[in-house]
């Protein structure tokens, strides 16, 4: 899959919590969590978006849906979709708390 011209990545990556639940920093992701723990079993997701579009949670929920149910599409897809992307198996990810 080749990047689309036009368009950004956008990505799902649902984590470990960093900061206290009751942190302002947080209240966003609070407020959706039963949402987010009804989908069972986590992991992330990618898809393409329009570029200056900022997807809303929503969708990011919605193409995590449509890549469990239906595995690596065009749609909702993983790393290994990417055939141009490659750190992502040799260099690891450096722990750091958004802010």
């Amino acid at each position: 899959m080749m990047a689309n011209p036009g368009f950004h990545l956008a990505e799902l990556n649902v984590g470990r919590l960093l900061a206290p639940t009751d942190d302002p920093r947080v209240a966003g992701f609070m407020a959706a969590l039963d949402r987010v723990n009804g989908l069972g079993k986590m992991q992330f997701v990618k898809w393409w978006v329009p570029a200056g579009q900022q997807p809303t949670l929503d969708e990011a929920l919605e193409r995590l849906a449509e890549l469990q149910a239906n595995g690596d599409t065009d749609r909702a897809f993983g790393w290994s979709h990417l055939t141009e992307a490659s750190a992502w198996k040799t260099h690891g990810f450096a722990r750091m708390a958004a802010e």
